[in-house]
């Protein structure tokens, strides 16, 4: 066997007796000496062989009778010093073989044995191999491995690359294409068809509002998701925030289905109506709806709690806040009806000032509003009978929740808080909603509330919608 080798003349000597050769990874003339001489295997396996490879018709017969040839991963360099022309053109394996006249091969150089041998005892000459020096060897292999490295290197920070630039052309298609809010809207907003003045007054105004409101990307952190969903605790510039969270894409949304959800919120901006600061997205497709953190929570919380001293002048100071918010959106056109009016939806900041939830009147996208008749949930005392009736909500429903709404502030407990208590929450809603239907279960005020406020109250209460005042009279009185 010869490995790693640079073979200058190859010989058999005449002992022993050779069935094997095995030449790898070696620079050598074909090996014509083992040719007849009774070798049955022959292996050549990543060697440089000097060419073109030249056989008379007598070695060409020999070696294709060799039982068991294999050339795998060789080359073969021409020399130059070849015959000018072969006979004829054969392929052994990988191998190219130039067959020639027998004065024509050149290639007995290597060949020094009696040319009439039939076995290894009768052949003579010797097997001299010269090996190569180790400094070159090392180096060899060490530059082979180098090499080897260096293209292991490259493929993988190619793939790593494609599939990076891959991740972050899919994050960014929607917003590099369809959330570009302020530089691709007019030519994205102009297909759709629009009436003239929209055509003439509404873009461009609809554009600076939404310019105005573009927080910008990545400029929300987001610490802690809420129970509501889609709702997140976060931070903008230093300050709590509480920011909705939803992907356009999944909800098959264009630009500007989107744009009319932020518009939604634009026009909602009073002093008891939660504070809508702008909008942001993400490299993730994701856009969020920020709004101011109200610290004090919902109203019922704050009601409940004890440590809260809460007088009659502050208590109807809350009344009036929550009316002139429902006052302002009702002068909206277009504007919302809420079906979650409760005192869970009215939410307080720092001084106790109350605001309604600016969610439950713009486009919120949220999906866990609760059906207006559905038990267990424990704000069935605040729907109007005619919508556990079956009929639609109207502004007179409205005020029915308002009704309710004043009942807990002036006891300061949840409206029919007992009947829970003693039946459990479903139970509890089922039994509430017959009895108020049926007229046998009315809301109550607390016993020391102000006579005129309790005369509003039972009125926003009454049993028919067309009895109960509307939002601007009952602002107007409590303001007095």
């Amino acid at each position: 066997m010869i490995d790693g080798s640079t073979v200058e003349s190859l010989e058999l000597g005449a002992s022993g007796t050779i069935q094997q050769v095995v030449i790898r990874k070696s620079n050598l003339s074909f090996p014509t000496a083992v040719l007849g001489a009774g070798v049955t295997t022959i292996i050549l396996e990543y060697n440089t062989i000097s060419g073109p490879i030249e056989l008379t018709k007598d070695e060409y017969k020999q070696l294709t009778n060799i039982s068991d040839f294999r050339a795998t991963g060789n080359t073969v360099e021409s020399t130059g010093s070849g015959s000018s022309s072969c006979i004829k053109e054969e392929t052994v394996g990988e191998l190219a073989i130039c067959i020639v006249d027998d004065v024509q091969n050149t290639n007995t150089s290597y060949y020094t044995g009696s040319p009439g041998s039939a076995d290894n005892t009768q052949a003579t000459g010797s097997l001299e191999t010269q090996s190569a020096s180790d400094t070159s060897s090392s180096r060899s292999t060490l530059s082979i491995t180098a090499i080897a490295l260096a293209c292991a290197c490259t493929v993988v920070i190619v793939v790593v690359l494609s599939f990076f630039r891959r991740f972050k052309r899919k994050a960014s298609k929607f917003v590099d294409e369809r959330l570009t809010f302020t530089n691709r809207e007019d030519d994205l907003l102009g297909g759709g068809r629009r009436s003239e003045p929209e055509l003439e007054h509404g873009p461009s105004r609809d554009s600076k509002i939404l310019a105005d409101m573009d927080l910008g990307k990545d400029q929300v952190i987001l610490h802690k998701k809420l129970g509501i969903q889609g709702l997140w605790l976060g931070e903008y510039q230093d300050t709590k925030v509480v920011a909705l969270k939803f992907v356009p894409r999944e909800l098959n949304m264009v630009l500007e289905e989107l744009n009319a959800v932020r518009l939604s919120y634009a026009p909602l901006r009073h002093d008891n109506i939660v504070t809508f600061l702008g909008s942001s997205w993400t490299d993730r497709e994701e856009v969020l709806i920020v709004v101011e953190h109200m610290s004090k929570g919902s109203l019922r919380s704050v009601l409940a709690d004890n440590k809260v001293e809460l007088t009659w002048p502050q208590r109807l100071q809350m009344c009036k806040d929550i009316c002139s918010g429902l006052d302002f959106i009702r002068s909206i056109q277009g504007s919302m009806l809420s079906r979650n009016l409760t005192a869970r939806s009215v939410l307080l900041d720092a001084q106790l000032t109350c605001k309604l939830d600016i969610f439950d009147y713009a486009s919120s996208l949220r999906t866990d509003l609760v059906p207006v008749r559905s038990f267990g949930h424990g704000d069935i005392a605040s729907r109007a009978p005619e919508l556990l009736k079956g009929e639609e909500i109207t502004a007179a429903a409205e005020v029915y929740a308002l009704g309710v709404i004043f009942c807990e502030i002036s006891s300061r407990s949840k409206l029919f808080e007992h009947v829970s208590e003693e039946r459990g929450h479903t139970m509890a809603d089922i039994f509430i909603a017959t009895e108020v239907v049926a007229q046998r279960l009315k809301p109550s005020l607390a016993e020391d509330s102000p006579a005129a406020f309790r005369e509003l109250t039972l009125r926003c209460l009454s049993y028919m919608p067309s009895e109960r005042p509307k939002i601007g009279e009952i602002l107007s009185m409590i303001s007095k």
